[in-house]
């Protein structure tokens, strides 16, 4: 419930996607200015840039070199920033179903309820560094590239270094708590959470597994701001990305927008411990990729007999949402040791059975499928990593980000009717009018099915005017990219 409370209160005071989400209560315990956290951009994106951050127990000062030579930069703290009292209504098939799922433990709810969460956050204060001051003391500074958090960070090429700007955090103590909760035929059933949590069970005992309402302490963080930070990738001089149109990463000394011609000062530079004279860095990254990307890496698995091409098929309309954050899970483990220049060994995991498939089989057979051997109760990775792992990996990251709201209508759309989404979405991207398509959109919404896919993906229709397709608002929803990943894996050859 707090990560979705803290996801609806972000997109409200922050409507340009300046400010983070806390993830958990937990991530953000010791949230701190000056906090290293590491963006890494998701790579099945097509049409929008999606990416996540990580907060990491370091501060900028233990990375850099002379770490004991303290930073000086002005804090600005502003209280009563906002005041956010919401009751929010959430599907539990959608992007936090899962986990509010978990955290209830409500054993009547399923997927297809949805619930009302009511949070009072009260007053909220926000705390952040002077911008002026910040970005004169980085530039006076230079990162050490031997520092072991600083290489695994560059070992992923979509990793990004960032620091904690400002933190919007509690002013006094708060709660979140379901309220109610609606069927799929939108009944209402009251919610007393005072009475609830003293119910007993059969045997007399009391039970205060029923109600989980969430109590939030004064200065827990809801929401951070971040700068991305540019390094030298040999010298490890910092610029940091001021504009939100300049991305950080570890790059190339020419390459770094806003480098001063003489730095501030000298603070660092007596200092050559960790630094590089040679090897790779982390490049600048590309611009959104045209759809045609999802066709190109996909094709290893398109071009595959039809009756493994089936098995895909299978996982795609059969496989739970668990079964493809676990897959993904383990696919990480085998990419990040592909990563390690330093091993050529495979990756082997002993247990089949404690990996927890709910669908053990069809999940089997896509790992054979990416190139995992399966011998009773071992499972060994590739050797390296071949066109079909690198396609499986990709598809993977993206169901794992579809919502499984979105995933049970995409399944139970006819096949038709999916062929003609593909056809709808490839032309809207290609900035073709709407008059020449209008046809396939009303196809579409004369489908019960097909209409709710048009208005998730944020495509307004309305049958009874002589033009049902209206102009769409500014953006596809979110989801776009991994609804057309499922209907490229599914339909194209």
């Amino acid at each position: 419930m707090f990560q979705a409370i803290a996801e609806k209160f972000t997109k409200g005071v922050s409507s340009d996607d300046a400010y983070v989400p806390v993830s958990s209560i937990a991530s953000a315990h010791d949230l701190k200015l000056l906090q290293i956290v590491v963006k890494r951009k998701k790579r099945h994106f097509i049409f929008w840039n999606k990416v996540t951050y990580k907060p990491y127990n370091f501060e900028l000062s233990d990375v850099l070199l002379n770490p004991h030579t303290p930073m000086r930069v002005d804090e600005i703290s502003q209280e009563a920033f906002c005041k956010w009292h919401r009751t929010i209504k959430l599907s539990l098939g959608g992007k936090f179903g899962l986990a509010i799922l978990d955290e209830l433990g409500d054993v009547s709810l399923s997927t297809s309820d949805t619930v009302n969460i009511e949070a009072n956050l009260g007053q909220l204060n926000l705390v952040k560094l002077d911008s002026s001051s910040l970005e004169r003391e980085l530039i006076k500074r230079r990162i050490n590239l031997s520092h072991v958090l600083i290489e695994q960070i560059r070992r992923n090429k979509n990793s990004v270094l960032c620091v904690v700007q400002s933190i919007i955090k509690l002013a006094q103590d708060a709660e979140v708590r379901r309220t109610d909760k609606f069927d799929i035929s939108g009944n209402a059933s009251a919610h007393n959470p005072v009475n609830e949590s003293i119910a007993g069970n059969v045997s007399g005992t009391l039970d205060d597994d029923i109600v989980r309402d969430i109590g939030l302490i004064k200065n827990q963080p809801i929401s951070y701001k971040v700068w991305e930070l540019q390094v030298d990738k040999f010298g490890g001089e910092i610029v940091p990305c001021i504009n939100s149109d300049i991305s950080g990463g570890f790059i190339d000394s020419d390459d770094i927008v806003g480098r001063p011609l003489q730095p501030a000062s000298t603070i660092d530079s007596g200092n050559t411990e960790g630094l590089e004279t040679d090897g790779a860095g982390i490049a600048l990254p590309k611009p959104v990729d045209s759809p045609e990307k999802v066709y190109r890496i996909l094709r290893p698995l398109l071009s595959m007999p039809e009756i493994e091409r089936g098995k895909i098929k299978e996982l795609l309309f059969k496989a739970p949402a668990e079964d493809f954050e676990t897959l993904d899970v383990l696919f990480d483990q085998v990419e990040n040791r592909f990563s390690d220049s330093g091993t050529t060994d495979t990756l082997s995991f002993q247990g089949i059975s404690g990996l927890k498939f709910k669908d053990r089989t069809t999940c089997c057979d896509f790992l054979k499928l990416a190139g995992f051997e399966l011998e009773e109760e071992k499972i060994t990775s590739p050797v390296a990593p071949t066109p079909e792992f690198e396609a499986c990996c990709h598809l993977l990251e993206a169901m794992t980000e579809l919502p499984e709201d979105v995933m049970l209508l995409v399944r139970s759309c006819k096949s038709e009717f999916c062929r003609t989404l593909l056809h709808v979405i490839e032309e809207f991207m290609r900035g073709k009018p709407m008059v020449e398509f209008t046809r396939y959109i009303e196809q579409l919404a004369r489908d019960e099915t097909g209409m709710k896919i048009l208005n998730v993906l944020n495509i307004e229709v309305d049958l009874i005017r002589k033009n049902p397709l209206r102009a769409r608002s500014w953006r596809f929803s979110d989801c776009i990219d991994e609804v057309y990943w499922w209907l490229c894996a599914v339909l194209l050859r």
